[in-house]
């Protein structure tokens, strides 16, 4: 029986010997990557007895798709050509056909051409999902589909929650000229080089919380605090202890919720590592006023903005009639409010 050992590195210039255990066998590979090549991948062909009998070098473009293979001596074994659903166009060279790593880097099944997702098969000759999405009608009404049909602006890290897809650039406090500014003008520093997308200008009307969203990658109707892989504490270094737990393949994204202890009282943790109910902090007074401020690591910069003010909500009448423009503030420290004397620190495994 021959097994393929795949191993993958990235961003190094060294030669090494690197003992992999196989089928209950001891194989050494001999392992080079050249300077720039980080997008290789070794993988070994490996008999019954665990003696390797072929070695291939991959190469995949940034949508992850295998699209070269070579031997040791940078002699293509291998050429691969995929229209936009992965069907495969063009299979060409001595292991073309052997080969079951393709489109987006997964196993495929050489009989069937189902590609394995980890929790789905995906058939990329029909650019359809035969099995049905693992997390059923919370998916959508379409049992079949993925991320509602919006791959361009949506994806699934982990096979179990759609999540938008954020092309927007961290903001900095440093491109503020005043402390709040224009959303206009905010969403040229958000978006340099293109047009805002419409799904997060719907998000940005609705202020503080969506400018949550829209950088935490979740739909609307969901709140930022509510969201898989997400936890909220009292202090900001216990939010911290749960960022550096993220599971691998996510980084952590910062925000806090700001208002009123519910009820009036400071709540009590419901762990040893300082987790609190998601719903501990409410409007004060007027269910909507609360404030979300989004943390951009990169940049350490506080951002939060109001929201887009129509005529018929009457609580926003006056400053719509004022004709106050909706802006976006940013600070290197949390805003400070008497509406708003009580916070959370929430992350977001994203």
């Amino acid at each position: 029986m021959i097994t393929q050992i795949v191993l993958s590195i990235s961003y190094t210039m060294i030669v090494v010997r690197i003992p992999l255990y196989s089928l209950g066998g001891h194989v050494w590979l001999h392992v080079a990557l050249l300077l720039g090549l980080a997008s290789m991948t070794l993988v070994a062909q490996a008999d019954g007895n665990a003696r390797p009998v072929s070695e291939d070098w991959y190469a995949y473009d940034s949508n992850g798709n295998v699209i070269l293979l070579t031997d040791e001596a940078a002699k293509p074994t291998a050429r691969y050509q995929y229209d936009a659903f992965g069907k495969t166009l063009a299979a060409t060279g001595p292991v073309a056909e052997s080969n079951t790593y393709r489109f987006s880097t997964k196993p495929s099944e050489p009989d069937s051409g189902l590609a394995f997702y980890g929790y789905r098969y995906y058939l990329p000759e029909l650019g359809r999902w035969p099995s049905r999405d693992p997390i059923s009608e919370n998916g959508g009404v379409n049992l079949y589909g993925f991320v509602a049909n919006t791959p361009m602006t949506t994806g699934d890290v982990l096979g179990l929650d759609a999540t938008l897809v954020n092309t927007a650039v961290p903001l900095n406090h440093a491109d503020f000229p005043s402390r709040c500014i224009p959303r206009t003008q905010a969403e040229h520093l958000m978006y340099p080089n293109g047009q805002v997308p419409n799904r997060s200008n719907g998000l940005l009307d609705k202020g503080c919380i969506g400018l949550c969203k829209l950088y935490q990658g979740i739909d609307d109707n969901v709140a930022p605090e509510k969201c898989q892989l997400t936890g909220c504490y009292l202090t900001g270094a216990q939010a911290g202890a749960k960022a550096s737990a993220c599971p691998k393949g996510t980084k952590p994204f910062y925000f806090m919720k700001q208002g009123v202890w519910k009820d009036g009282i400071v709540p009590t943790p419901i762990s040893p590592s300082g987790l609190v109910q998601s719903d501990v902090i409410v409007g004060n007074g007027d269910p909507s006023e609360f404030n979300y401020v989004t943390f951009f690591v990169e940049t350490h910069t506080f951002a939060w903005m109001n929201r887009q003010l129509f005529p018929g909500q009457m609580e926003g009448l006056v400053t719509y009639l004022s004709g106050r423009p909706q802006e976006v503030c940013a600070a290197d420290s949390a805003p400070e409010d008497q509406k708003y004397p009580n916070q959370i620190y929430c992350v977001t495994c994203q």
